[in-house]
């Protein structure tokens, strides 16, 4: 669980369990559901569902389809132009450094089974 100022986040990451992947960002007005977000099946359209919770069976949730793409290709490829001075990374060094500061914190809360501020934030 992440505490923020304006809110809190809860994750839960397994990759030892079933092969099921899904992710749900669930906010206060809506919630958005992705299939298989992280190794896209190749040759497969990518699909999600984005809900307004007005149904608290989900049936209001709008499914949309992104086109079959190679998500690690297109990384590399943006990547690459990005070092080669045509284009832009698109997540910041910065960022990239509050995420391991996160990373490290939630190491040490499990250590001190206590909440743990990251050191660099």
């Amino acid at each position: 669980m992440l505490d923020f100022a304006g809110g809190q986040a809860s994750f839960v990451c397994g990759t030892q369990q079933t092969p099921f992947q899904r992710v749900q960002i669930i906010g206060s007005k809506a919630r958005i559901e992705i299939q298989v977000p992280f190794n896209a099946v190749p040759g497969e359209q990518m699909k999600f569902w984005i809900d307004d919770g007005s149904d608290l069976r989900g049936g209001a949730a709008k499914l949309e389809e992104a086109p079959a793409c190679d998500q690690y290709t297109i990384q590399g490829d943006v990547f690459s132009a990005a070092m080669r001075g045509e284009g832009s990374v698109a997540v910041s060094l910065e960022d990239a450094f509050g995420n391991m500061a996160v990373i490290e914190a939630l190491f040490a809360s499990t250590d001190s089974e206590q909440w743990e501020k990251p050191a660099h934030l």
